[in-house]
């Protein structure tokens, strides 16, 4: 049996996006057992976008009536999407706040920035958050 189509509902995401970071794809033979590791997917990409409450409240199969082949319906509440309030830096006594701030490139009321590599073709994607601090001169290059 093969994924004729994959949709979503309730999402503000482009559903191509989703569809590049779950296992199951259009036109290929289905496997039950990959399905709660499409809604995994599914949850930590949410969550790395700062959607923290997303759930997926419903996967709907339709079967074709020759049985060759199935949609698959996702049905997700995102949930509000968590911004950064406030940010403080304690403790450090060498390096500016001001300094800090510019290095992480973060400010109060930012979103959360996500980067994605790989494709589906040339092995698993990789979704993470990257926040990389380099002091250089004193220490940490």
């Amino acid at each position: 049996m093969f994924v004729k189509k994959i949709d979503f509902i309730g999402i503000s995401i482009a559903p191509d996006v989703i569809k590049k970071i779950i296992p199951l794809e259009e036109g290929k033979p289905y496997n039950d057992n990959v399905l709660d590791a499409c809604r995994d997917a599914i949850l930590r990409f949410y969550n790395a976008l700062g959607y923290l409450k997303t759930d997926i409240t419903g996967v709907e199969k339709k079967f074709q009536n020759d049985g060759t082949g199935l949609e698959l319906i996702f049905s997700i509440n995102e949930g509000p999407q968590t911004r950064i309030k406030k940010i403080e830096i304690a403790g450090n006594k060498e390096i500016g706040i001001s300094e800090i701030m510019k290095e992480l490139h973060l400010k109060e009321e930012c979103r959360i920035t996500l980067l994605i590599s790989g494709t589906q073709d040339t092995g698993p994607l990789v979704i993470r958050q990257e926040w990389i601090f380099r002091c250089s001169g004193r220490g940490g290059e």
